[in-house]
C-alpha cells in the first residue's frame, strides 16, 4: 500500500487558552483529510515502487506492504513484487515473469494473507494466471496471459455451508476464509462449476455476472473469452415446507403445497377465473413430489376465461421431482409459471420407466387445444443429485396445445428428448439458454425440440449446445419455421432436420452462429448443419448467417436435401475450420428448386458453393451441377451470386482465425450486405446503419437497439385467407379463421398478453406472439348468425 501518512496536528492551549477558533477547526479538517487519505491507501492496496532497489537489500525493506521493484535501477522495468508481511518481520516474496516464485523467512501465518497477496497479483501483474496452490502451499503462475478467471463469492450468511468443485477445462483455487474461490479457465475453455451444498444446505440463489439463475447448483461456461463472476447464497433445507405459497386474492390464506393451492383456486373460480389469480411463494422453499407421478396436477379448468393463473416462484420455490414428474397441466388454459426452479425431474434415478414424464407437461385433447402455458425465466436441471451422470430423459412435454411459450429460461442436464411436443399449433423459444448431452439407449432420437404438426414455430436469441449426435431440432409437417438470432455450437450432429407431408409455407433461417456441428453423427449419413430432407418449402430463406465449420467430420454441408419453389441464399459468411482444405466442406446444397436467388455470400476454403442437383431432371427445376456450383464466376456467369466471394484458402476473415475470441469479420475487411436482404437486427440486437452494414450475423456497423423504448401496436397475419393486417385499421375475415398477432415492442424479454373480447367468444394470447381463432356469432340453437367482431385489447 501507499506509505501512510501519520503526522497530525496537535490541538493545544495558545497564549494559555484552549484553542477553540478558526485555527482548531483547520487543524481538525487538515487531519480529518489525513484521514480519508489514508483509509483510501488502505482500500486501494496500491503497490509502493521501489524503483531500483537491488535484490540485496531486501532485508532492509521492513515496513510492511507491498512493492514493485526494479533489479536495474533507472531501466524503470518492474521485474517483480517483495512482500512484507503485516506483523513487521520481513516476508519476502519474488514474483519472477517465468512463472516461478521464491520466498524465505516465511512463518505459520503465511497462508493467512494469501488471498489478498493474491487478488493484488492478478490485478497488477497477469490479471488471470495466478492463484494459490492450496496443497503445496505456495503461489503458481500459468503464465503466458491466456487465461480467464471466474470468481466465486459466497455471501457472508453462507461461508461453510458449500464448496466449489469444477468440471471440464478450469482449476479452482479458495482463500483462507472460504469466501470467494476462484476458477482459472484456458481462453476458450468449457468449465462446469458446482455449488456442493454441505449436508443440511441448499442453494438459494446462483447469480452469473449479475444475472439471477434462480437455486441450480452448477453452471456451464462455454467457450470462455471473458471475465465471468458467479455470488452464491445457501439456505437451510426445508424437508417439507410450510406456508409458502399465498394468493392474491385471499392475501391472508396460506398453502403447503401446489396442489393444495391450485385445488382450492378451482374450487372457488369452478367455471374459470374471473380475474388474474397469482400464486407467490413468500419464503425459500423446495417442494418435493411426495406421492404420485407429479408434484401437482391440474385438469379440465378455465377453457372460457381470459384470465389467467399465474405461479411466482420469485426465484424462491423449487421443484423437485425426485426423479418422476414435476407439473401437468391437462385441458386448462391460460397459465404463466416464472422463477421457478425445477430440479431432479424425468431421470427415472437413471432406472427405465415406460412412463412419458416431464418438468412440464401441457396437455389437451384431440377435441380441444390447451391454450397458453409461458414459462418464464424459470431453471429446468435434470440431473440425478445421486449420480451426475444420470439425467433427463424429458424436460418439457405438450400434445394438442397451442401458444406454448419458453422466455428466458435455462435448461441443462437433458440427455433425451429435451422438449417433445406433438400437435401443438404455435411454439415459441425465445432467449433461452440450453445445454444437452447425449445418451445411448435413453430414448430413441435425442433432441433439444422433436415438433410434429404445427402451424408456426418461433426460434430466437437462443444459446444452444450440447452433444446430441442426431439433431438439435428435428421437425415433421411445420407449416412456418422462424430460426433467428441463435447460437449454435458443438452439437454431435445436425442443428436442424425437417420432413414435411404437406407444403412449409416458409423456412427462414437468418442471422444466426453455427459452429462446429457435426462432430461425431449418430449415422454416417448426417452430414448437413441443416436437413431440408424431404420438405417442400414454398419460401426458404437461408440470409445472414456465420457458418463456422470446425467439426470434426470429414464431409460437411450447410443445407442438404429438399424441394424448394423460392429460395434466398444472402450475405453469409462459410467457412471451413476443419484445419484442412482437402475435406469436402460444402455450402447450400438444395435437392431442387424452382427459383433460386443467391448473392453477397463470402466462403472460404468451401468445395460447393451453392448447388442444385435436380437429379431426377424435372422440367418445371433448374439445374445448378457440381461443376458450376463449386466456381463463383460460372454461378455468376448463370447469374446466380452476384458479388459473392470465394477468398483464398487460409484466408483470415474473422477475429477467430485472427487470434481473436469472436466470430466477426476482422475490422476494416469491406465485405458489405445486399440490404435488400438484410435484417432488422443482427445476433447482438444491433439494428442496421444507414452505411457500411457487414454480411454474416454480426453487423460491424450494427445500431444497439434500445429495448426499454415504450413502442404500442400490433402485426396480424391471416393464416387461412393468407393476407396480413395491423393495429391501425379494422380487418375483417370470416368465421373459424386462424390469426396470429404479434406485437411491436423490440423488448424480447416484455410479457405481453392479448385479450380478444367477442359480443359471444372471448379468447387470449399470452406471449408477444400467438395464435387466436375467430368463431361466428350463434343463436339459442347454435345456428350461424353472423361473423363476429371482436375487440383486441393489449396488455
Amino acid at each position: 500500500m501507499d506509505e501512510l501518512d501519520l503526522e497530525f496536528e496537535n490541538i493545544v492551549p495558545w497564549n494559555g487558552e484552549v484553542d477553540t477558533g478558526r485555527d482548531a477547526r483547520l487543524k481538525l479538517d487538515r487531519n480529518f483529510a489525513r484521514i480519508k487519505n489514508n483509509l483510501d491507501a488502505l482500500s486501494k492496496g496500491s503497490f509502493i515502487d521501489l524503483g531500483g532497489i537491488p535484490e540485496s537489500e531486501f532485508d532492509n525493506v521492513t515496513k510492511q506492504g507491498y512493492y514493485l521493484y526494479a533489479l536495474q535501477a533507472g531501466t524503470g522495468d518492474r521485474k517483480g513484487i517483495l512482500v512484507v508481511s503485516n506483523d513487521g518481520d520481513i516476508r519476502q516474496i519474488r514474483y519472477e515473469f517465468d512463472g516461478t516464485y521464491t520466498r524465505s523467512r516465511t512463518d505459520e501465518g503465511w497462508e493467512e494473507w494469501t488471498d489478498e497477496f493474491v487478488s493484488k497479483l492478478r490485478k497488477h501483474i497477469d490479471n488471470a494466471t495466478i492463484y494459490w496452490d492450496d496443497a503445496n502451499k505456495v503461489i503458481k503462475a500459468r503464465g503466458g496471459g491466456n487465461d480467464h478467471t471466474i470468481v466465486v463469492s459466497i455471501d457472508v450468511s453462507s461461508i461453510g455451508k458449500c464448496s466449489v468443485t469444477t468440471s471440464g477445462d478450469g482449476s479452482v483455487s479458495v482463500n483462507a476464509d472460504k469466501s470467494q474461490y476462484t476458477v482459472v479457465v484456458p481462453v476458450a475453455g468449457t468449465v462446469t462449476v458446482n455449488i456442493v451444498a454441505k449436508d443440511g444446505y441448499q442453494v438459494q440463489s446462483l447469480m452469473v455476472d449479475n444475472v439471477s439463475k434462480g437455486n441450480i447448483n452448477s453452471f456451464s461456461f462455454e467457450n470462455v473469452q471473458e471475465e465471468h463472476t458467479m455470488y452464491v447464497v445457501m439456505e437451510i433445507v426445508e424437508e417439507n415446507p410450510t406456508n409458502f405459497l399465498v394468493r392474491n386474492d385471499l392475501p391472508n390464506v396460506y398453502y403447503s403445497s401446489t396442489q393444495s393451492a391450485v385445488d382450492a383456486i378451482k374450487t372457488a373460480y369452478p367455471n374459470g377465473l374471473t380475474q388474474n389469480i397469482t400464486l407467490t411463494c413468500i419464503k425459500p422453499a423446495t417442494e418435493k413430489r411426495l406421492s404420485g407421478t407429479w408434484i401437482a396436477e391440474l385438469s379440465k379448468w378455465n377453457e372460457k376465461s381470459i384470465c389467467c393463473l399465474i405461479i411466482d416462484g420469485a426465484d424462491r420455490l423449487v421443484y423437485d421431482g425426485k426423479s418422476l414428474g414435476g407439473l401437468q397441466f391437462k385441458e386448462v388454459n391460460n397459465v404463466l409459471l416464472r422463477n421457478i426452479s425445477f430440479v431432479n425431474c424425468a431421470n427415472y434415478a437413471g432406472a427405465y420407466s415406460p412412463s412419458e414424464l416431464y418438468a412440464l407437461n401441457f396437455v389437451g385433447s384431440a377435441s380441444r387445444n390447451a391454450r397458453n402455458l409461458m414459462a418464464y425465466k424459470c431453471c429446468f436441471n435434470g440431473v440425478y443429485p445421486s449420480d451426475l451422470t444420470k439425467k433427463a430423459w424429458r424436460t418439457i412435454g405438450s400434445k394438442y396445445s397451442e401458444n406454448l411459450t419458453l422466455l428466458g429460461c435455462d435448461i441443462s442436464n437433458d440427455y433425451g428428448n429435451c422438449m417433445k411436443l406433438t400437435n401443438c399449433q404455435y411454439v415459441s423459444l425465445i432467449k433461452n439458454t440450453i445445454s444437452v448431452d447425449y445418451s445411448l439407449g435413453v430414448v430413441a432420437h435425442p433432441s433439444i425440440m422433436t415438433l410434429k404438426n404445427c402451424y408456426t414455430l418461433n426460434v430466437e436469441d437462443n444459446k444452444m449446445s450440447g452433444d446430441v449426435r442426431e439433431n438439435y431440432f428435428e421437425l415433421s409437417n411445420v407449416d412456418r419455421f422462424y430460426f433467428l438470432r441463435n447460437e449454435v455450437s458443438g452439437g454431435g450432429g445436425r442443428a436442424i432436420t425437417m420432413s414435411s407431408l404437406g407444403s412449409m409455407k416458409e423456412v427462414v433461417v437468418d442471422s444466426n452462429l453455427f459452429v462446429g456441428m457435426l462432430n461425431g453423427p449418430a449415422g454416417g449419413w448426417m452430414k448437413e448443419y441443416i436437413n431440408l430432407g424431404t420438405a417442400k418449402i414454398d419460401r426458404l430463406c437461408m440470409n445472414n448467417n456465420t457458418c463456422y465449420m470446425s467439426g470434426k467430420f470429414y464431409e460437411q454441408y450447410i443445407t442438404k436435401g429438399g424441394t424448394v419453389e423460392d429460395a434466398y441464399i444472402y450475405n453469409n459468411i462459410a467457412i471451413n475450420a476443419t484445419g484442412t482444405s482437402t475435406n469436402s466442406i460444402n455450402g447450400f446444397i438444395i435437392n431442387r428448386v424452382k427459383s433460386l436467388h443467391t448473392g453477397n455470400n463470402l466462403y472460404e476454403s468451401m468445395r460447393g458453393l451453392v448447388v442444385s442437383p435436380n437429379a431426377d431432371g424435372e422440367s418445371d427445376y433448374i439445374t445448378v451441377d457440381w461443376t458450376t456450383g463449386r466456381d463463383v464466376a460460372k454461378l455468376q456467369a448463370a447469374g446466380y451470386e452476384a458479388n459473392s466471394i470465394k477468398v483464398e484458402d487460409g484466408t483470415k476473415l474473422l477475429e477467430k482465425q485472427n487470434g481473436g475470441d469472436s466470430y466477426k469479420l476482422i475490422e476494416g475487411l469491406e465485405y458489405y450486405s445486399n440490404m435488400s436482404y438484410f435484417p432488422d437486427a443482427d445476433i447482438e440486437y444491433k439494428a442496421k446503419a444507414n452505411t457500411g452494414n457487414t454480411r454474416g450475423c454480426y453487423n460491424l456497423a450494427g445500431i444497439a437497439i434500445d429495448e426499454t423504448q415504450e413502442v404500442t401496436g400490433y402485426t396480424g397475419e391471416d393464416y387461412s385467407e393468407v393476407k396480413v393486417f395491423g393495429s391501425t385499421a379494422q380487418y375483417s375475415t370470416l368465421a373459424d379463421s386462424v390469426l396470429r398477432l404479434k406485437h411491436n415492442t423490440p423488448d424480447r424479454l416484455k410479457l405481453v398478453v392479448f385479450s380478444v373480447v367477442g359480443s359471444q367468444h372471448s379468447d387470449l394470447i399470452l406471449g408477444k406472439s400467438g395464435i387466436m381463432h375467430t368463431s361466428p356469432v350463434l343463436d339459442a340453437n347454435g345456428e350461424y348468425q353472423k361473423d363476429e367482431l371482436y375487440t383486441i385489447n393489449v396488455d
